[in-house]
């Protein structure tokens, strides 16, 4: 065992051999205080507070922008003055516009900034699109504060919790609308509209605008070749929406993980945020692998971070460490990145990497982890875990003592110590322009590991206790540290002697340990339970007994002398001698019911005679388990219902397991004669335990015990009908059984090892089938019946009657002269209708508003599933017919593409006058273009549910003058 109090902590071996070269990626904190909440200006480093800084941008000046979430304010940090203030936001929740100082934000979450130094916000809890002008002055771009999704004019377009944001060379803004699960344009003119995924459905699909499927996309970002980059958080992958709407998938395989490589195959772990520096390269903020990756071309690798690491360690390349960094973003002019590291409550910043370093670890199967410092003494036996920042070179050449090791693409060595002295290693890479690297020699320090090892004297006993001398034997060893096992004794219950010795206060086993420590802090622990036995007597069999307990009769006990530094020991029960001798240990088999008085005397080597204390047990009669039963009934809502009988006569209590664990607790019951519901059929396990006085059990388990099926048909449902004449086909549920018979109507009419029966109907009426299951021991189980109809197949015909023109259209009355029949399907032949054009009327009425040609059909069933239908021979033509101008007496503007507008309807109108009035008479709606009609809102909102006159002033083609007034309603 190695001993782990070091300091965790890595000096880079960080000089090459052929070029001087930088650090790795060194990620580093510029704001704020670790894990420390609260809103304060000043100092970034001394002064500043944060409270979940959620999100990040950068201006073309290096200025950094923050979103503090819970603060409910917008930041800002100057990288050159080190100071950090407050841009807008009282800190008060609400949606005011104006100047900074009074404008008030509800948790915003996203930033963006424009080359002229404006600031947008996704101001999230007030769905609302934000700005912030190079004056400081606040206002509302988008959004009318509600929840949901509308496209259109700014004012009154609604968002469903907006994080991302960011803002195209053009001018126009991008949004992550989260909760909506789609992407959203703010252009120029101020109009909002969703150019991919469909809202509120989410998913994953690649494709053309409304076919792509997000699922809570979270940060967003433009790219330099002028698309749009999205950090679609819960379907773990870095996806890519042109202008146009068309989505593409850039990297992940959409399963949770942290593996790198080929792009289409790396995972990642809920991506919150993203952006792209000049070259291409997408850095992504992978959330719960608390690391930053890195996208370049169709690989993915980690840039900073060790995924799984949580923390706020700064540092260089993995050393790093972050915390629910839920935002980056990115100075172009240094390719810095900063991150708003949320649960850390700190704004980190992360400086690239040109050259190459190398540290150590050593990871434990518990899961911790040492980083060694250049110079450090370790333990022969540590594997050790070279690893190289950064992983973009084409090679790693590693040396170990000056001799060539390892090379390849891999960064990593993994390297275990063969013997103590020092241990050099050095890596030599090659990057992709070509330029060489090598680092300065990472030296560590193997030593031994000692061996810890000890004896034990039992030196007599005394009125304090028994006095035991500890005898070490360890080697390679100079300091050492015992536990005696006897924490009653406070600090005498350890030493640092070489040879110490103990007083125990009383008979029993004690544990021993020792840690032995060698050179370089290395230790060895030896640990040894029930070391030091004193006079006394333990149960070994059964685990855990304890005295004056009841056992079985059957049941055996295995008793030990808790010394072993005795010439001879004898057992006694009920004061009899029973074994005599150096053995021990003692088994004791329970063949009578009754009481048993257990103990042992132990002769030293003087002679002197000691006994233990008296192990009492009680052994009972074991019951024995049997049980039958029986299926009482089936419902389709409780599934079968099943008695068991318990036959053990000596049995206190019952223990059922019923072998339907999908049941949950009504699994198990303890009556003597319980009954449990199976809702499925098929072969149960049955297991009873009985038990008896002195908790003896019996326990009786019978393999597919218990066999239930249903009876199904491949054809019908049950209640259904079939025409006579028809075929319907059953198959038992449950294929176990040697022998089924089929009873029809309680007479048999099939005995075979089949488990189908084939029905063809030949009269009208109720007809009832069951199965029967017959094992080879003769037992019996019963389906519930299979209950259906057969019915005579019906005529279909009908006719109809044009009743001429009404307000609502051409009235067509349909007659059925079908014959056996008992229910009616009609379809009119007008989908334009919606759903008045179907009808389960006998005799139903239908209005025609278009011009055209309909083709009706009738379907007649006389049962379920016997059925007959007919279409109409002469189609029904609605032409052109005199004054059949009309307005709808009510429409329905739900954007499902039928009735959603309110027009004036007919034929060789030359002109009108159309208007809408309220309750109040106030004009609401006017038109004079029969193409435009009303499309139930009312100054820009829409227009409640309630009845509304119109007036039409209409000139016809033949001269004709109408003048139409009546009510019409808008439904919702």
């Amino acid at each position: 065992m190695r001993n782990l109090y070091r300091i965790i902590f890595s000096i880079l071996a960080i000089s090459a051999c052929f070029l001087p070269v930088a650090q790795g990626q060194l990620v580093t904190t510029v704001a704020g205080q670790v894990e420390t909440t609260g809103d304060a200006d000043g100092l970034a480093l001394q002064d500043a507070l944060f409270n979940n800084p959620h999100g990040i941008a950068v201006d073309g000046q290096g200025i950094v922008y923050i979103a503090d979430r819970w603060n409910h304010k917008i930041k800002k940090y100057d990288p050159t003055t080190g100071i950090v203030s407050t841009l807008a936001g009282t800190g008060d929740i609400g949606a005011d516009n104006g100047p900074g100082a009074t404008a008030r934000f509800y948790s915003p979450w996203g930033l963006a900034c424009d080359s002229v130094g404006n600031v947008y916000v996704a101001d999230t809890k007030n769905q609302l699109i934000r700005k912030i002008d190079t004056n400081g002055i606040v206002s509302t771009i988008a959004g009318s504060g509600s929840f949901g999704v509308r496209d259109g004019s700014a004012i009154t377009a609604r968002f469903a919790d907006p994080t991302g944001i960011a803002i195209a060379p053009d001018g126009s803004l991008y949004v992550c609308d989260h909760v909506a699960h789609t992407i959203r344009k703010i252009s120029t003119t101020g109009q909002v509209s969703t150019i991919a995924g469909k809202a509120f459905i989410d998913g994953y699909v690649d494709g053309p605008g409304v076919q792509a499927r997000f699922y809570r996309p979270y940060g967003i970002e433009m790219d330099w070749d002028g698309s749009i980059l999205i950090a679609d958080e819960w379907n773990h992958r870095i996806r890519r929406v042109q202008p146009t709407g068309f989505t593409s998938t850039i990297a992940g395989s959409g399963l949770l993980g942290s593996d790198d490589g080929d792009a289409s195959q790396a995972r990642f772990n809920y991506p919150w945020d993203l952006v792209s520096d000049k070259d291409g390269a997408i850095y992504v903020m992978d959330g719960y692998n608390y690391v930053i990756r890195r996208i370049e071309g169709d690989s993915v690798t980690t840039y900073a971070g060790e995924a799984g690491n949580v923390g706020g360690q700064d540092g260089y390349g993995i050393e790093a460490s972050f915390s629910g960094a839920t935002a980056i973003s990115m100075d172009h002019r240094t390719n810095t990145l900063y991150i708003g590291d949320a649960f850390n409550e700190l704004i980190r910043k992360v400086e690239p990497s040109t050259g190459i370093d190398l540290f150590a670890k050593t990871y434990y199967p518990n899961g911790d982890s040492l980083v060694y410092q250049n110079g450090d003494t370790i333990c022969m036996g540590d594997v050790i875990t070279y690893i190289t920042v950064p992983t973009t070179y084409t090679n790693y050449d590693f040396y170990v003592n000056d001799v060539f090791t390892q090379t390849g693409t891999s960064n990593v060595l993994v390297y275990n110590p063969t013997q103590a002295g020092a241990l050099e290693v050095e890596v030599a890479s090659t990057s992709a322009e070509g330029i060489n690297y090598r680092t300065e020699p990472f030296i560590l320090y193997i030593a031994e590991v000692p061996k810890a090892d000890f004896s034990y004297t039992l030196l007599g006993e005394s009125q304090q206790g028994f006095s035991v001398q500890f005898n070490n034997l360890s080697s390679g060893s100079f300091a050492y540290k015992w536990e005696f096992g006897d924490p009653a004794s406070g600090s005498n219950n350890n030493s640092t002697l070489r040879d110490p010795m103990h007083i125990y206060p009383a008979v029993g086993s004690y544990d021993a340990t020792l840690i032995a420590r060698g050179e370089g802090g290395c230790t060895d622990t030896l640990y040894r339970p029930g070391f030091v036995s004193l006079l006394g007597m333990s149960v070994q069999e059964p685990l855990g007994f304890s005295s004056g307990e009841t056992l079985c009769v059957g049941d055996n006990m295995l008793v030990e002398a808790s010394s072993g530094n005795f010439n001879n020991y004898q057992f006694f029960v009920n004061d009899q001698l029973a074994q005599n001798g150096s053995n021990r240990s003692f088994s004791l088999d329970l063949v009578d019911a009754g009481e048993y008085e257990i103990y042992v005397r132990a002769t030293s080597t003087s002679g002197e005679e000691i006994n233990s204390q008296t192990v009492e047990v009680f052994a009972a009669e074991a019951p024995v388990s049997n049980y039958s039963y029986s299926v009482d009934g089936y419902d389709p809502i409780t599934g079968f219902e099943v008695s068991f009988m318990a036959n053990a006569p000596l049995a206190q209590s019952f223990d059922w397991d019923f072998g339907d664990p999908t049941s949950g607790l009504s699994n198990k019951s303890s009556l003597r004669n319980p009954v449990h519901f199976y809702l499925s059929e098929g072969n149960y396990d049955i297991q009873l335990i009985s038990t008896g006085s002195g908790a003896c059990r019996d326990t009786l388990s019978r393999a597919e015990y218990v066999k239930l099926m249903l009876l199904n048909s491949l054809d019908i449902s049950a209640d259904d009908s079939i025409c006579i004449g028809n075929t319907a086909s059953f198959v038992a549920s449950n294929n176990s059984f040697p022998v089924y018979e089929f009873l029809l109507n309680g007479q048999l009419v099939q005995r075979s090892p089949l488990s189908t029966y084939n029905f063809t109907a030949t009269t009208a009426g109720l007809q009832e089938i069951r199965v029967r299951g017959i094992d080879n021991d003769g037992a019996v189980s019963n389906s519930p019946p299979f209950t259906f109809y057969t019915a005579v197949k019906p005529n279909v015909s009908f006719t109809y009657t044009d009743m001429g023109l009404t307000p609502q259209g051409l009235q067509i009355d349909f007659q059925s002269t079908s014959s056996n029949a008992i229910r009616y399907e009609w379809d009119f032949g007008d989908p334009t209708s919606g759903s008045d054009n179907f009808s389960s009327l006998e005799n139903p009425t239908h209005f025609y508003q278009e011009f055209g040609s309909y083709t009706p059909r009738l379907i007649a069933y006389s049962g379920n599933l016997c059925s007959d239908s007919i279409g109409s021979p002469t189609p029904i033509l609605y032409e052109d017919r005199p004054n059949n101008v009309f307005i709808p007496t009510a429409f329905t503007p739900n954007g499902d593409g039928l009735n959603d507008i309110l027009f004036v309807r007919g034929q060789n109108i030359v002109s009108l006058n159309f208007s809408v009035y309220n309750e109040w008479g106030e004009m609401i709606f006017q038109t004079l273009d029969q193409s435009e009609g009303w499309d139930g809102t009312y100054g820009g909102e829409p227009a409640q549910a309630d009845t509304y006159v119109y007036t039409a002033l209409i000139s016809l083609a033949n001269g004709e003058q109408l003048k139409l007034k009546g009510q019409t309603t808008l439904l919702r």
